[in-house]
């Protein structure tokens, strides 16, 4: 009886081990961004959106007993951790028959806006007046160097 007894306990502190999550590993890319609380509201993304971000890092998990909100629960609060905006899901596959799932995503960041330009002053814009336009010669004239001598076109026009 005392054997049965020390075997159910032991099975149930096997499985107790198994309901939960395994370790969650996180691979930082050393962006760093400020912590948000758990259950941020992440946006989860299924591939790498088309407009700009930083990838804050990495995160993975062998989950061996699903939560009721599914494999991503377990990675999600660790990417609110690193500051992350979204997640990228890169893998989240059944393993084996048991239903142990890998999950790995990637915590990304939505760039900053960049700052409005600073107001300048009027009298902190200096003007640039352009340089004055060339003389255009009318239309069939011919234009001589300053330091050339005129040839006339025309042999009755005289030599300058």
């Amino acid at each position: 009886m005392r054997n049965a007894s020390a075997a159910a306990v032991l099975a149930t502190a096997f499985l107790a081990a198994c309901a939960t999550g395994g370790p969650v590993t996180v691979r930082s890319y050393g962006v760093s961004a400020p912590a948000k609380q758990p259950g941020c509201g992440l946006e989860v993304l299924q591939k790498p959106p088309a407009r700009p971000y930083e990838t804050l890092g990495e995160i993975e998990s062998h989950v061996t007993s699903v939560p009721p909100q599914g494999a991503l629960a377990v990675v999600k609060p660790k990417a609110c951790e690193l500051g992350a905006d979204a997640i990228i899901v890169d893998r989240n596959m059944v393993l084996n028959e048991v239903g142990h799932v890998l999950v790995s995503v990637r915590a990304i960041r939505w760039p900053m806006p960049a700052p409005p330009p600073a107001e300048v002053s009027p009298s902190a814009v200096s003007t640039v007046t352009p340089p004055p336009a060339a003389e255009v010669p009318p239309s069939g004239a011919t234009t001589v160097a300053p330091s050339e001598e005129h040839v006339p076109l025309n042999p009755r026009e005289p030599k300058r």
